[in-house]
């Protein structure tokens, strides 16, 4: 695995901790009191992971690790939402240019692994990625 450059470490984690202060649009929208933030939305996704059973035909890490970023790119974009009429398409453009930024701050064997997890959990390819989806 290759070394990772600290200051690049640093910008990673500058962009992902935004989505401790990024209120979840939906909630902000209709005017939720204490309405959740993006990374507590992602943290709960990523504790019910560990509800799986041990006799779960899932893979309980991988659940944890689709969780963990699948709304990465959000730091960046912001939680898009149907009522700011962004075409679907735009919107995953937009996602997915966010999270090559994001995740070119990693060097390539990290940095890959997660642009890998966020486009399997994208696509629902896998049973994982349809489960973390419906946590969502």
């Amino acid at each position: 695995m290759e070394a990772l450059n600290p200051e690049n470490v640093l910008k990673f984690v500058n962009l992902v901790n935004n989505l401790k202060h990024s209120s979840r649009r939906g909630w902000a929208l209709i005017d939720v009191e204490n309405h959740e933030h993006i990374a507590g939305h992602m943290y709960a996704m990523g504790m019910m992971t560990f509800l799986l059973g041990d006799d779960s035909n899932l893979d309980r890490f991988k659940c944890l690790q689709l969780a963990l970023v699948h709304d990465l790119a959000e730091s960046i974009v912001g939680d898009i939402t149907p009522h700011d009429n962004v075409p679907e398409d735009r919107k995953h453009a937009l996602e997915d240019k966010a999270m090559k930024e994001i995740t070119s701050h990693l060097g390539e064997d990290i940095g890959n692994m997660i642009y890998k997890l966020y486009k399997e959990y994208e696509a629902k390819e896998t049973p994982e990625a349809i489960f973390v989806k419906d946590l969502g």
